[in-house]
């Protein structure tokens, strides 16, 4: 749904699904500012945007959005005589955001860490 400003207001910046943007609502310029963020499952630093005239409503840039959810576990048994092991194994993996690319894969001693969720 799309809510209507209140006059004098900046528009609230559309940064897509994943960016949580509430705290835009009502600001003025000169010298307002909101701090937006990644919606719950997904991580990245806020971000600050400047509402500095009612040309440009706000100004600012990110935040860069990653999947915190997703899991992928294995289970095995092992079975000896009278006693039953169970290990389990759990890992955790980042998920890039829909439509954007999943970064490089360029080895454990290189930082790829700045290439994830680009479009």
């Amino acid at each position: 749904s799309t809510t209507t400003p209140i006059p004098g207001s900046c528009w609230p910046p559309v940064l897509g699904p994943l960016v949580d943007t509430s705290d835009c609502s009502n600001v003025f310029p000169p010298l307002g500012t909101c701090t937006v963020r990644c919606i719950n499952g997904y991580s990245g630093e806020l971000a600050v945007y400047h509402c500095y005239d009612l040309t440009n409503h706000f100004v600012g840039s990110g935040p860069l959005c990653t999947s915190t959810t997703t899991t992928t576990t294995q289970t095995g048994t092992t079975t000896t005589k009278s006693s039953t092991t169970t290990m389990t194994t759990t890992t955790s993996t980042t998920t890039p955001p829909p439509g954007s690319c999943w970064p490089p894969v360029l080895g454990p001693d290189k930082d790829t860490s700045a290439c994830g969720g680009l479009y």
